[in-house]
């Protein structure tokens, strides 16, 4: 998914795990992005990928539960 970009935010083309602002990336941006590497490696290899980070907030609507605290 490297270099996968959603609105103003871009998977790093260079580390899968960072999510790069292009310049005025928005949150909704950038969970768009969050959600669809989680989904897309969710259905090729069955793993559900967990957050790094700590969402603050309410991201139902997103499709992102945020973690337990």
């Amino acid at each position: 998914m490297k270099g996968t970009i959603h609105g103003k935010a871009q998977i790093s083309d260079r580390h899968a795990n960072f999510i790069v602002n292009l310049g005025g990336a928005s949150a909704t941006d950038v969970v768009a992005l969050i959600r669809e590497a989680r989904n897309r490696v969710h259905e090729k290899f069955g793993v559900d990928l967990e957050l790094e980070v700590e969402l603050r907030g309410e991201w139902a609507e997103y499709g992102i539960q945020p973690e337990a605290q």
